[in-house]
């Protein structure tokens, strides 16, 4: 079995979010265009009204269904990105692998970001550095993990 398939079930995140959008409606919610979506990675349009509404449905059906995700926001102004991909799946699994396969001490390995998509691979154990263009989300995260040395 593949990492990425450990506790994820592709269909049951695809139905979770299905019933997201036929609670919330279709003027509130979207799933993205097909060439975003994959085997893992569903992805939708959510509009701030309905987010924290969506992020809890979207939980709790996981939750259910035994998949183990990652729900990642992103964006700014009325909407939001929202993809929900495995656990085993991200920008911060990425880095670790890449560093892994060449040998990079973490010392040497930095992350760089400028929104909400990049809080898991910016909480490694790596250094990470926040661009002066950071969108909203992300400084306001930034912010509320701030370590005062």
């Amino acid at each position: 079995m593949r990492q990425l398939d450990l506790d994820w079930k592709v269909g049951a995140v695809r139905e979770a979010a299905y019933a997201a959008l036929a609670k919330v409606g279709k003027e509130v919610m979207h799933f993205r265009p097909p060439e975003e979506q994959n085997d893992h990675k569903v992805t939708c349009g959510v509009n701030v009204s309905v987010l924290a509404q969506v992020l809890h449905q979207l939980d709790a059906a996981l939750l259910a269904a035994a998949v183990k995700a990652n729900v990642i926001t992103s964006g700014t102004g009325d909407w939001r990105f929202l993809d929900i991909v495995p656990i085993k799946a991200g920008k911060l699994e990425a880095l670790e692998y890449v560093r892994r396969t060449h040998g990079f001490p973490i010392s040497a390995t930095v992350a760089c970001g400028d929104s909400g998509n990049d809080i898991l691979m910016l909480s490694g154990r790596n250094l990470a550095i926040i661009v002066g263009n950071a969108q909203p989300d992300l400084v306001k995260w930034v912010e509320a993990h701030e370590q005062h040395d």
